[in-house]
Parts: C-alpha cells; sequence; structure tokens
C-alpha cells in the first residue's frame, strides 16, 4: 500500500550498484528511498566503476535517507567521479543527521555548513569527506571565529580531501578535541604545496589534542615545487608521535631522506610496521644508502612494508658491515615489500647478497623505472625517447634480477650456512647493536 514501509525493522542496508548506464543508475537511486525505515542506522552505498551516479538522484536518495531513517549512525557513500550537483542536497540531509558516528563520503563535496556541523556532533568517532571547492578562506574564517567549539570530542579517524592551502588541514587538526585521535588521512590536490607547508601540517599533528594516541599519518600531495624537497626537516615534527605504526607521504617532486633520518625514525618508532617516504621518481641519486636499512632493520623490528630511494652501492657501506655480515647479525624477518622509486643499481647480485643478510622474507620489489618493452609501445614518438626508455629499463631489469633470481638462491644459501654450523657447532659471529 502507498505509504506503507517494507522493511520497517531493517537496520543495516549495504547497496553495491552494478548498473551501467546513466539511466540505470538515476532509476536505482531515485527509487532506493523504498527500502528505507525508521530503524535503519547502517547505509553503504558503493558504485561499481563505470558510469558516473547522477548527483540529482544520488542527492536525492540521500535527502530521503535522512527523513525516512533519522536516527542513522552510519553513512559510507562511495561513487564512482566526482559529483558537484548532490553537494547541496547531501549537504542538506546531513545537517539533519543528529546520531551519527562514523561518515564515509568520498567523492560528493560537502559545504562547509556540513562539515561544522559534522565537526558538532558528539558521537562523531570517524570523519571521512571531500570539502567544496573554493571555500578555503570561509573554512579558515569560520574556525577562527569559533576559539572554544568543542569540536570533534570524539573523534578517533580523520580524512579530509580538498583543494587549497595546507592551511585548511593544519586548522582542522588543530580544532580536534578528541584525546583518542588514532589516523590522519590528507590528501590535497593543489597543483602544488612546499615543503615548508608540509612541515606545518605535520606540526600541527604532533601539537593536537589526540596527538599521544596517534597511531598512522597518510599525507598525498599533487607535487612538491622542483627547486624543494621533502627532509627530515619536514617530517621532524612527527617525532613525537611515540605510538606511530604508519607513515606515508606521497608526493610528484624531491625526497631528500638521508641515513642519519633513517637512524633517527629507526630509534624514535620501533613499532613502525609501514613507512613509506616517496619515494622519489626523479633521476638524482638518493642521500639514503644501504647502511639506512640497516638502521631500520635493527630498530623497527616490526617493519613489513617499505618506500625509500636508496643509493644502492654496496661499496658505501661502513667497513664493520663488510668484515662481519651485512645485518651486523641481525634479521629482520617482517618485511615483505619494498619500494625504491628510481633507485639506480649497478651489481643486482651484490645488493640480493645484502638484503638476504638483513630482509630474508622479502618477497616484492617496486622501482619506477620502465620495462623494455614499453620502449616499443605507440606512444614513444620519437628515437631520443626510445633511447631513454631502455637506458631506465636496464635498471629495472636489475631489480628483476635482485628480486627473483639472486636473492631468493642467497636466502636458501644462508639458511644451509646456518644449518651446517648449527650441525657443526660453529658460534655465529656476535651481534653489533648500533640503535
Amino acid at each position: 500500500m502507498p505509504g506503507t514501509v517494507l522493511l520497517p525493522n531493517l537496520t543495516a542496508l549495504h547497496i553495491i550498484d552494478r548498473t551501467e548506464t546513466v539511466r540505470e543508475k538515476s532509476v536505482l537511486f531515485l527509487s532506493l528511498y523504498v527500502l528505507f525505515g525508521p530503524k535503519l542506522r547502517i547505509f553503504r552505498g558503493h558504485c561499481a566503476a563505470g558510469t558516473r551516479t547522477p548527483g540529482d538522484a544520488l542527492g536525492y536518495a540521500i535527502q530521503k535517507l535522512a527523513e525516512i531513517s533519522p536516527g542513522l549512525v552510519y553513512l559510507n557513500l562511495f561513487p564512482t567521479g566526482r559529483s558537484s550537483h548532490a553537494c547541496p542536497l547531501i549537504s542538506n540531509a546531513l545537517c539533519s543527521l543528529l546520531h551519527l558516528s562514523d561518515v564515509a563520503i568520498a567523492s560528493t563535496p560537502i559545504s562547509l555548513k556540513a562539515f561544522l556541523h559534522l565537526a558538532r556532533l558528539p558521537s562523531l568517532r570517524t570523519l571521512g569527506v571531500l570539502l567544496e571547492n573554493g571555500i578555503e578562506e570561509q573554512v579558515l574564517a569560520a574556525l577562527a571565529e569559533s576559539d572554544d567549539a568543542n569540536y570533534l570530542p570524539q573523534l578517533t579517524g580523520l580524512s579530509l580531501i580538498y583543494d587549497g592551502g595546507m592551511r585548511v588541514a593544519s586548522t582542522i587538526i588543530r580544532k580536534v578535541r578528541s584525546p583518542h585521535l588514532r589516523n590522519v588521512r590528507i590528501i590535497n590536490e593543489s597543483e602544488s604545496v612546499h615543503s615548508l607547508d608540509m612541515h606545518e601540517l605535520f606540526l600541527s599533528i604532533a601539537i593536537c589534542n589526540g596527538c599521544a594516541s596517534i597511531r598512522s599519518v597518510y599525507v598525498t600531495v599533487s607535487e612538491i615545487p622542483e627547486d624543494d624537497a621533502i627532509t627530515e626537516y619536514t617530517i621532524a615534527p612527527l617525532l613525537i608521535l611515540q605510538k606511530l605504526t604508519e607513515l606515508r607521504i606521497r608526493a610528484s617532486g624531491r625526497f631528500s631522506i638521508n641515513d642519519l633520518a633513517c637512524l633517527v625514525i629507526a630509534k624514535t618508532w620501533p613499532d613502525l610496521r609501514t613507512l613509506n617516504l616517496g619515494p622519489q621518481r626523479l633521476d638524482e641519486t638518493p642521500p639514503a644508502t644501504l647502511t639506512g636499512l640497516v638502521y631500520l632493520a635493527q630498530g623497527c623490528r616490526h617493519l613489513h612494508s617499505l618506500g625509500l630511494a636508496i643509493n644502492p652501492d654496496v661499496t658505501r657501506l661502513p667497513r664493520i658491515c663488510k668484515l662481519a655480515r651485512p645485518g651486523l647479525g641481525f634479521v629482520q624477518k617482517k618485511l615483505v615489500t619494498m619500494d625504491v622509486g628510481r633507485s639506480k643499481i649497478r651489481d643486482p647480485m651484490a645488493v640480493a647478497a645484502f638484503l638476504s643478510d638483513l630482509f630474508p622474507k622479502l618477497d616484492n620489489i617496486d622501482d619506477g623505472f620502465p620495462c623494455e618493452e614499453d620502449a616499443y609501445d605507440e606512444y614513444v614518438e620519437t628515437e631520443e625517447e626510445r633511447e631513454k626508455i631502455l637506458a631506465d629499463a636496464v635498471h629495472h631489469t636489475r631489480w628483476s634480477e635482485v628480486m627473483f633470481d639472486f636473492l631468493p638462491e642467497f636466502v636458501q644459501i644462508r639458511k644451509q650456512e646456518r644449518r651446517w654450523g648449527l650441525r657443526h657447532g660453529e658460534q655465529p659471529i656476535p651481534r653489533v647493536k648500533i640503535i
């Protein structure tokens, strides 16, 4: 009957959209409200890759959701593509929901009014939103006028996507009142961001009310200016985060992380599981060497994923690493994947011998060099381009040799070596601890 709720006792609804045309998607979202009910508390809407979700239809669905299910606590929208048409409808709908605890809206921007409404909710625990374009000054002004506001008092996870200066993210993080903040994710879509602005962002994270509980920091920017670089100074404020287990910084540009920075990281974050600093995709020789890996192996015993550009020249290792085992008697068995960016390599066998002693469980190495086959793709227009690709492909081939040919063999040889030593009562060389 008209007006009858079809599913009056439904508490959770997960919609996976597999429609292909705009018309099909419009029909789906315009009729979705028939599944909503007064007891609905959890709603997930996931659109598969394909045709973009019509903004008006999506906005109408969320508007009806707010009207029919005002007690909603969990809202997760993941539509394909960006839809600014839905912004007014979805923003207004959010402002009428008073019990939200978890909000994730990845691809539809929300207004300043909606963001401030969410920030004032006492029950909100996780917030992931895309801010509307062109509201940078409005956000800064609104937050400056409310110094005593109790914004985000119970927040544990914050994810912001926006196009504007880093001041927006820095200011918002400083306003977080929750002492339970664990995860911070910032995606800045501006064309260029200076390392000093990133330093200010990390400083805001380091002094925010929940800094003592932060476990994960993830920052992505489009690019760093050509005359700028991300260095140990850029990330220095984060060293106060004693419980950090994940640090990811992604940007197109220079990363100048040296061995000293690796030493400081290893001594400061012993529980680190994921470290991704770039790695840079430029042709410059990285300042970090294999010595930096020794520091990380000794200090970060739980590290399982590493992204760092290095100079893999084994002749630059300290003399002690040549006299004793490369890892100085320490074996880090957690690391399974590395991304070395455009780290040029000359001697794959020597590098494999080093890595097998330090990281015997390593089973994946990614690099930023093209394959030889790429030189013959259609997009390669000149012989000069082809020659450059072929020159780069040499380093991809060498890293592949490390990963697939030499490293597994050296790992097996070292196992046999240890077994032989145990059978014959040989004592291993004493460990040399430098952390």
